[in-house]
């Protein structure tokens, strides 16, 4: 399953990967990294983690980004995390995306929440000296890195039509993108490209299979830890199958079926373990009886093989807990990686 994480996922991503490999570039005050590593509320990162761990590759169309890190072995990089460059949609100050922006920032048109996300900027990922030189050319700022996410927003959408990937959105983007549907169709404006109808190839970032996968790493590092888990990736590709070959919308309700299916297969597993609890419980007395003995010792082998059997096998049909293996996996990854802090 191939995914380009859209709008602010794909914002969120691009800092927490900076933020171990290239820091400096979070606080540059170049308006294109300005916009290009915002400062976001860690949600969107949470969501951005959840679907980098579920695909076999997340693509990134053109940009001005180096995604390779440091090559030292075991470092971050983009190879670990499965980013690959796409030369689908195009560039990214593509002629017809940038008079398209340019026209739906000057007509006044967008609604006061679209002109909010597109302006959004938290200064405090700034320096006092960065701080300063960005205010005092505030507005002039906030309009070129609205311009900026809202070309970068159509590349995106470019190349996932392309590609024929998934396009992954949050809910305030996807809110956007509705309003300048809306917009564009007011004014009767020609499109140079096919805006999305919100289905189909789009999934919905914010509430995909009902948050049931959501999890929330605390860094990149973790993330790449949970890529390389053997358990992750065996049962990501069970929510891949769920949804790669369907409808964006029809996947996400194969998926939760699926889900649903392996929580009723691990129950029946959980009864018939307890069935081998109850047994073992009430052999224990039988062992005060001399010729029962011997025949109580084979039973009781043969309970411990098969628990260890309805382990697997419960194991093999608890990925819809795929979630709670993920935390898991970041939780220890940051612990040991922070252990000298944690000692001191």
């Amino acid at each position: 399953m191939r995914i380009i994480l859209g709008g602010r996922f794909e914002t969120a991503l691009v800092r927490s990967f900076d933020a171990a490999v290239y820091p400096q570039r979070n606080g540059t005050t170049h308006r294109y990294y300005v916009c290009l590593n915002r400062k976001l509320p860690k949600a969107y990162f949470d969501r951005t983690a959840t679907f980098v761990a579920l695909a076999n590759e997340t693509l990134v169309p053109s940009i001005d980004w180096g995604f390779s890190g440091s090559g030292e072995p075991g470092a971050l990089s983009g190879l670990a995390l499965g980013l690959v460059h796409t030369d689908w949609g195009g560039r990214e100050w593509d002629d017809g995306a940038d008079l398209l922006s340019r026209f739906l920032l000057r007509s006044g048109q967008l609604s006061p929440a679209s002109t909010d996300n597109l302006r959004y900027l938290d200064l405090s990922q700034f320096d006092a000296e960065a701080r300063a030189q960005i205010e005092e050319h505030l507005d002039a700022c906030k309009e070129g890195i609205s311009h900026h996410f809202l070309c970068r927003l159509f590349l995106q959408i470019r190349a996932a039509q392309e590609g024929g990937a998934f396009l992954v959105l949050a809910e305030d983007d996807l809110a956007l993108l509705q309003d300048v549907v809306r917009v564009l169709e007011a004014q009767r404006v020609p499109l140079p490209f096919d805006l999305p109808q919100l289905r189909g190839q789009v999934l919905q970032g914010d509430d995909f299979a009902a948050g049931l996968l959501n999890f929330a790493p605390p860094d990149a590092e973790s993330l790449m830890a949970i890529r390389r888990d053997k358990a992750v990736n065996r049962y990501a590709a069970r929510v891949r199958e769920a949804i790669a070959a369907a409808h964006a919308e029809e996947g996400q309700v194969a998926l939760l079926r699926a889900m649903q299916e392996s929580h009723r297969s691990a129950a029946s597993a959980e009864r018939v373990e307890d069935a081998f609890e109850v047994a073992g419980w009430v052999a224990k007395p039988l062992h005060y009886v001399p010729v029962l003995g011997e025949a109580l010792s084979i039973v009781e082998d043969l309970k411990d093989v098969a628990g260890k059997w309805i382990e697997r096998r419960r194991e093999d049909k608890e990925w819809y807990l795929l979630a709670a293996r993920m935390t898991d996996v970041a939780v220890r990854d940051y612990l040991a990686r922070k252990g000298n802090l944690l000692r001191g």
